[in-house]
C-alpha cells in the first residue's frame, strides 16, 4: 500500500503520515484506530499500536472464565457438543487447546492432560504423525496458518519456543507445490489400522469482535468425508 493510498483511506495527508513515520508528530487515538482499520490489523496489534503511540489499549482481552465472555463460551460449548460424534477442538492463536468435545478427546494423542498444543500433538514425530497419510500437505498448511495467526504478536518465550519446534517438525519435509491439481482443500487423512479415514477440515470463528480473546479463538472441526470416516468417528465416540 502506498503512502498516498493509506493517507486517503485514513483521511489525512501524506505529509502527516511522513511526520508520524519519522517521529516528528504523534498521532491521536482516532488516527491510530483509523490507521489500524485501514491496515486490517487484528485487535491485539491495534492495542499494541495504541500503546506504541503512548495511548492506552482500546480493546479488552477478557479471560474465558470471565463474566462478559460467559454467553460466548456457552455458545462454543453448545456447538462442539452438537458436533459430536465428529471431533471439534477450540484453540487459541498458538494452537493451545482451550476445549474439545468428547470425540476430539478420544482422537487426541495422549489424551487431554494439561493444556495440550494441537501442533505438538499431531506434527511432532511419533505415532500420531505417522497416521497422517498426507502429512507434508497438512503440516505446511498448518505452518502457514500459524504464521498468519502470530504475525502481529510480540515475541514471547512461549511463541519463540513453538516457532523453534515448528521449524523442527518441518525440517526435511518437502513443501508441496501449489497448483490447481489435487484436493480442493487440504484436509487430514488418517490411516488407522486398515482403515483410511478421510476428513473435511473446517474452522469456525466469531464474526467481527471487540474482544481480543474472542477474535483469536477458533473451533477446528474434522467432519467425515465419506461413509467409512463417518462409521469410524461414530465407533470412536462410543468406544470404552
Amino acid at each position: 500500500m502506498s503512502q498516498l493510498t493509506l493517507a486517503i483511506d485514513v483521511e489525512t495527508t501524506t505529509r502527516h503520515l511522513s511526520y508520524l513515520e519519522n517521529g516528528r508528530s504523534r498521532p491521536g487515538r482516532d488516527l491510530v484506530l483509523r490507521l489500524a482499520e485501514a491496515l486490517a490489523l487484528p485487535l491485539r496489534a491495534r492495542n499494541d499500536l495504541l500503546i506504541a503511540a503512548g495511548l492506552t489499549a482500546e480493546f479488552p482481552a477478557n479471560t474465558l472464565e470471565s463474566i462478559p465472555l460467559a454467553p460466548y463460551v456457552r455458545a462454543i460449548k453448545g456447538v462442539i457438543a452438537a458436533l459430536d460424534p465428529f471431533p471439534a477442538f477450540v484453540i487459541d492463536p498458538l494452537f493451545n487447546l482451550e476445549d474439545m468435545n468428547e470425540t476430539g478427546r478420544r482422537l487426541l494423542p495422549g489424551g487431554a492432560a494439561g493444556r495440550p498444543n494441537l501442533l505438538d500433538a499431531f506434527l511432532a514425530p511419533g505415532p500420531a504423525r505417522d497416521l497422517l497419510t498426507n502429512f507434508p500437505e497438512v503440516a505446511w498448511s498448518l505452518a502457514a496458518r500459524f504464521t498468519r495467526a502470530t504475525a502481529g504478536m510480540h515475541a514471547s518465550p512461549e511463541l519463540e519456543a513453538l516457532r523453534r519446534r515448528m521449524d523442527g517438525y518441518l525440517r526435511g519435509i518437502p513443501r508441496p507445490v501449489t497448483s490447481a491439481a489435487g484436493e480442493l482443500v487440504v484436509c487430514p487423512t488418517f490411516r488407522i489400522g486398515t482403515e483410511l479415514v478421510r476428513t473435511v477440515g473446517m474452522t469456525l470463528r466469531f464474526g467481527p469482535s471487540r474482544d481480543v480473546t474472542l477474535e483469536e479463538l477458533s473451533v477446528d472441526v474434522l467432519y467425515p468425508r465419506d461413509e467409512a470416516a463417518d462409521r469410524f468417528f461414530r465407533a470412536l465416540a462410543t468406544a470404552h
